[in-house]
């Protein structure tokens, strides 16, 4: 990773949850060098969502992993939840995610050896939260995305969208700053789709969360606050 500056360098708006400056990720296939993403800037306000759409492969999952610390950037800059991260070393990075970031991808990643309960309880007691504490928030959670009458229930007892709202609960309940959202139903049929995406963004509301979530679906770009397009390696502005 870069490291230009002072690990420990804050971002200068505290109003900003994540600013991305001149960000630049390439990838060698065979002789030929793609550029998936060529010195982009964004700002994600604090207690905002943007959504970003674009073409499968162009880079929209890449940018969402960089932002949150899962990839390396080749250059340009990270500041997110009040701190540099593109120069932290593996371990830091780690430490980040837990107490800062939410993630939800398209599969769910429950256990399968837990019940749903016991998904967000484990979660919780890792990030070092007591286990009645931890019981009290999932139970809590649990409830905001309707599945108190599941709580008992293993993921493979789950459907489809009851397992996404557990998912859900779980990038909650260690309560982080910044929810990071990777087609979140894309498996999932229409109807599911639209619970889960009004779900989603009503939680992030409830809770003041700040929101980037990537997908295809055109109707979520109704429930964020802006939306924005990837393409050749850019952002291409608003929608």
């Amino acid at each position: 990773m870069m490291n230009n500056t002072k690990e420990n360098e804050l971002i200068p708006d505290y109003s900003t949850a994540i600013e991305v400056r001149n960000l630049t990720k390439t990838y060698i296939n065979g002789s030929e060098i793609l550029t998936v993403l060529n010195s982009v800037n964004f700002t994600l306000k604090r207690g905002s969502s943007v959504v970003i759409m674009g073409k499968s492969g162009c880079g929209k999952s890449t940018f969402l992993h960089m932002v949150g610390g899962l990839d390396s950037v080749d250059s340009g800059t990270i500041f997110a939840a009040g701190r540099r991260i593109d120069s932290l070393n593996s371990d830091k990075l780690t430490q980040f995610r837990k107490n800062h970031i939410g993630f939800i991808f398209q599969m769910h990643y429950l256990l399968e050896d837990f019940t749903a309960l016991e998904n967000l309880i484990v979660t919780s007691m890792i990030h070092g939260s007591q286990k009645r504490d931890a019981k009290e928030s999932a139970l809590s959670l649990m409830k905001d995305v309707g599945l108190l009458n599941k709580i008992n229930n293993y993921p493979g007892q789950l459907s489809g969208g009851e397992r996404q709202r557990a998912a859900i609960a779980r990038a909650l309940i260690n309560d982080p700053d910044i929810i990071l959202a990777d087609e979140p139903t894309g498996n999932l049929d229409e109807e599911n789709s639209r619970i889960i995406e009004d779900l989603l963004f009503g939680l992030v509301k409830k809770y003041q969360k700040s929101l980037i979530l990537v997908t295809h679906d055109s109707y979520i770009s109704k429930l964020a606050n802006e939306t924005l397009i990837l393409q050749k390696g850019v952002f291409k502005g608003q929608v």
